[in-house]
């Protein structure tokens, strides 16, 4: 890169300045720019009358494209096609690159580097809460700039690098689907064995008793070894119990023993977010200082009852579906279902003996499962490595 010269961007920049009137009974493309390099996007497609200002910079195909606000985080970019004459707010400067010594769509790769963030994280200022970029700073970045054929080489090189990343997050979203759906058939056939050999039965029937806990202001860490602690709703996972989601209880509180959570206990999310709402783990041992909050209900098994065989059943679809159907709440972020939909919940209940065989069985196929997944995920950090990799090989 040496051989290349480094040019501010103010001469390779000029400020957009396409004002444009709004009409009220239009609808407008709002822009927004992701961090960490994922560029421009669609935020919101609204009608003019929806929009607190009369007037609005409009955005061009293959502009650049700052936040004031994150570009120290990566937030910038190229104008899409797709948001050709989209409108943004005073927080997004706009730029026309100077295409006789500028592409755009390698200002757009560079702005990706670290070299690059690192320049706008100095070129913003504030306080905390109100760090913006100083545009005058940001036009005097400068950047490593070859003549335009090399430009587009090194723009069609990282575009070949880019798709076949995108190829490898794609070949990992379908293994995540897929994997998902084996998870959801094992569920689905020990629920069909296990209603072969008994009848649907409600919670409320196959427990000795049930509570929920209790929720006060607590310490952002978690609870040291033999101190108290409130347990959060992220302790209840499908592959077990959590006990390191917790948060300790202040000082000045004194602690509930009575809602400590015990070995056989079966917790069920009643609040949250949707997807985090309805799942059911079993405590595998005593915490004796490890209380439920009032996001968790608590349910003892009564001894004709597998613990394990229950937070299965709750896993199942036909108990998924139904407290699917059992969720409240304006917002996805935010449902609930209260106690009483939960102990109405059927199940199929065998004999002990056969929820203890058809239990087993299932754990030992979602252990297997859990492999597969876990080698998955594995991938992911590759992924990214790559992507850093390709800018590093042209642009370091």
């Amino acid at each position: 890169m040496s051989r290349w010269p480094n040019v501010v961007l103010g001469e390779a920049l000029s400020k957009s300045d396409d004002w444009i009137q709004l009409d009220p009974e239009r609808e407008y493309k709002e822009v927004t720019v992701r961090n960490r390099g994922q560029g421009a996007v669609l935020r919101r497609v609204v009608t003019g009358a929806e929009i607190a200002s009369t007037r609005r910079m409009r955005a061009h195909y293959r502009q650049f494209i700052v936040s004031r606000i994150d570009a120290r985080h990566g937030s910038s970019g190229v104008i899409p096609a797709g948001l050709e004459g989209a409108i943004v707010t005073n927080d997004f400067p706009i730029f026309d690159c100077h295409q006789d010594v500028l592409l755009p769509e390698y200002l757009g790769w560079y702005s990706k580097t670290p070299q690059f963030v690192d320049e706008c994280r100095h070129a913003s200022e504030g306080s905390t809460n109100r760090i913006r970029l100083k545009e005058a700073a940001f036009l005097e970045i400068a950047v490593p700039l070859p003549p335009l054929e090399e430009q587009r080489r090194v723009v069609e090189k990282l575009n070949r690098l880019a798709d076949r990343a995108a190829m490898l997050r794609t070949a990992q979203l379908r293994a995540d689907v897929d994997l998902l759906a084996l998870r959801r058939v094992l569920y689905a056939n020990a629920e069909q064995d296990a209603l072969r050999r008994g009848a649907w039965v409600s919670l409320s029937r196959l427990i000795a008793s049930h509570d929920s806990g209790w929720s006060p202001r607590c310490e952002d860490d978690p609870a040291s070894p033999g101190t108290w602690g409130v347990l959060k709703t992220t302790c209840v996972q499908w592959d077990g119990f959590r006990a390191g989601a917790n948060k300790a209880l202040r000082p000045a509180l004194a602690p509930r023993p009575e809602l400590a959570v015990r070995k056989g206990d079966i917790l069920i999310t009643r609040a949250g977010p949707v997807n985090r709402v309805g799942v059911a783990c079993v405590v595998p041992e005593d915490h004796a200082c490890l209380m439920l909050s009032d996001k968790i209900v608590r349910m003892v098994p009564a001894p004709h009852v597998d613990p394990d065989f229950i937070a299965a059943m709750i896993g199942a679809p036909g108990a998924q579906e139904y407290l699917r159907q059992s969720k409240t709440g304006l917002a996805a972020s935010q449902v609930n279902i209260s106690r009483a939909r939960l102990l109405a919940l059927e199940v199929p209940l065998p004999a002990l003996h056969e929820q203890r065989r058809l239990v087993k069985a299932l754990l030992h196929s979602l252990s297997a499962l859990d492999r597969c997944t876990r080698k998955r995920q594995e991938g992911t950090p590759v992924v990214a490595a790559f992507e850093r990799a390709m800018l590093r090989v042209v642009f370091d």
